[in-house]
């Protein structure tokens, strides 16, 4: 049947254990698109490399 049935049992326990997410997890409350627009940063430029010069300067 199987070779490791330790193994096998240890997998099945560790299946079982999976914690499940609550749906209030995945909702978006009221003080998130202020947050959102607060470390949202805008470009006047096209150019990719001061994009990535600004970016890289960040971190």
């Amino acid at each position: 049947m199987c070779r490791y049935p330790t193994l096998f049992h240890l997998i099945i326990l560790l299946c079982g254990c999976v914690p499940t997410i609550p749906k209030e997890a995945l909702m978006l409350n009221s003080e998130s698109l202020a947050l959102r627009q607060a470390q949202t940063r805008r470009f006047e430029t096209t150019n990719e490399k001061v994009l990535l010069h600004a970016g890289a300067a960040v971190l």
